[in-house]
């Protein structure tokens, strides 16, 4: 088994307890970017970064935090309760920042999920 810069072998475990700091990441940026109503919530890299160290995640591992919510996990519940199913990315032509959370159940995009 591969072991961690301490010398501890990384087990199994390891994937939820990363996980686990992903969720809390992803939770903070959420809770300080929602407005009720609001059908996108932008938010940057360094924003995410921030947030990360507060939970030990390293700043090469902040687009795995995106990769893992838009490709290979749903949002955590309590995203999901408030409407808001999708990470994306934003066009670099945006101006506006590299990725939000998109509301899905808006009148603009009455798309269900189901």
């Amino acid at each position: 088994m591969p072991k961690t810069k301490q010398g501890r072998t990384q087990g199994a475990s390891a994937e939820p307890r990363k996980l686990a700091r992903y969720k809390k990441t992803i939770e903070e940026v959420f809770l300080r970017h929602y407005r009720e109503g609001a059908d996108r919530l932008i938010f940057k890299k360094d924003e995410l970064a921030e947030i990360g160290r507060k939970y030990d995640i390293a700043a090469k591992n902040i687009p795995d935090i995106v990769y893992t919510y838009r490709s290979r996990r749903p949002l955590p519940d309590s995203i999901l309760a408030k409407g808001h199913p999708v990470v994306s990315l934003l066009s670099k032509l945006s101006q506006i920042g590299p990725w939000h959370l998109s509301n899905l159940m808006t009148k603009r995009n009455p798309m269900t999920l189901g």
